[in-house]
């Protein structure tokens, strides 16, 4: 191999890393936003989505920490919580089942439970 070809080939090798470092990280972080609007009553809600089957920790504890520590009135759970590739329902209804003991709990599908399985969908949202 030439010089300038190693060169390349080491560039393209650490940008690929770069890429696959960025790639984990995002998939396990849990990123809080916080928004405050002026209102004649006092509520928080908690927003979640797009957990895609992830792990967080044994029975979601971090995850399920960071919303006990937001402290909410009504928790929004709004799609994917299950990824169709490698759906694992046991991880989404035991995240569900800690949702519903910390706060009121509603539930929209997204398109990853549409794309689920027949027996899957109504076993989720039975």
């Amino acid at each position: 191999m030439t010089m300038k070809f190693r060169k390349r080939f080491l560039i393209f090798a650490v940008l690929l890393c770069a890429v696959f470092v960025f790639c984990l990280y995002q998939n396990y972080h849990i990123t809080i936003t916080n928004y405050e609007y002026k209102a004649d009553f006092d509520c928080r809600i908690v927003q979640i989505s797009d957990l895609h089957n992830q792990f967080f920790g044994m029975n979601q504890s971090r995850l399920i920490d960071k919303i006990k520590n937001c402290d909410p009135d009504i928790i929004v759970v709004t799609g994917d919580v299950v990824d169709s590739g490698h759906t694992d329902l046991e991880v989404a209804l035991e995240f569900a089942g800690q949702c519903v003991e910390l706060a009121s709990t509603y539930y929209i599908t997204g398109n990853h439970e549409n794309w689920l399985e027949e027996s899957e969908k109504s076993y989720l949202l039975d």
